[in-house]
């Protein structure tokens, strides 16, 4: 299989993000694993991770449980941010398409951040050497770094930046290659939500849109479509056969 190229944005398009993915045996070893420790190649991760968090930081920085995110080596990371608020409603006006955007790489982004007003990516020191960013725009949880050089040094750690899985383009998401494959942090995991991450949410009703008296099926959600679509949402709906 090509090695896949991963595409992000939030909900304004203010901020976006490219990975581009190294053939598998040109991807960095991930430390997430017993320093000093040799794993098969059969195990042995390699970035890009997806994993499925259940610590505290994570939970409180996106306000969800069961947190979904994607551990990368930041040099493989670009990100583009529109300059100041142009639209009419004080948002910034994206353009058409990713070859009209600016890119950076991520590592020069981090560097050299500046806490420039006018600018749609903020980030907060939420301790010493760890960075949450967010959008200013429309207020999206992106993603989370840490200075490898406030760990121990004899944890070898690279320059890795946690983004969040939720921002990746729909068509990149529906991926059966995107499942988390790790659970990590369950010794600080809230049990009912450590259950319902490993094994679903047992027992709960499916619903196509807010009415709980439809369930889900193909003549339900046929039948509710003029009523999602005069709300003002403009979502893809998928049409379940």
């Amino acid at each position: 299989m090509r090695p896949p190229k991963l595409s992000l944005s939030l909900r304004c398009k203010a901020v976006r993000f490219k990975v581009s993915v190294p053939p598998f045996e040109d991807r960095p070893l991930s430390p997430y694993k017993t320093p000093g420790l040799e794993l098969p190649d059969s195990v042995q991760p390699r970035f890009p991770m997806s994993v499925l968090c259940h610590c505290n930081g994570c939970r409180a920085a996106t306000a969800q449980i069961g947190v979904s995110g994607m551990p990368t080596h930041a040099p493989t990371v670009s990100v583009s941010v529109l300059g100041p608020k142009t639209g009419s409603d004080g948002s910034p006006a994206a353009p058409v398409s990713d070859d009209e955007r600016t890119w950076t790489s991520w590592a020069s982004m981090s560097s050299k951040f500046s806490a420039d007003e006018t600018s749609p990516l903020k980030r907060y020191e939420s301790s010493p050497g760890r960075w949450r960013y967010f959008c200013g725009v429309c207020g999206s949880p992106i993603g989370y770094e840490v200075d490898p050089t406030s760990l121990p040094a004899e944890l070898n750690w690279p320059h890795v930046v946690m983004l969040w899985t939720g921002a990746l383009d729909r068509s990149i998401l529906e991926k059966d290659w995107v499942r988390p494959d790790h659970i990590m942090f369950t010794s600080f995991g809230i049990p009912w939500v450590r259950e319902q991450v490993k094994n679903g949410v047992q027992g709960a009703q499916e619903h196509p849109f807010i009415l709980v008296d439809q369930p889900m099926g193909k003549e339900s959600i046929e039948k509710i479509l003029p009523m999602v679509r005069g709300t003002g949402i403009n979502d893809e709906i998928t049409i379940w056969e």
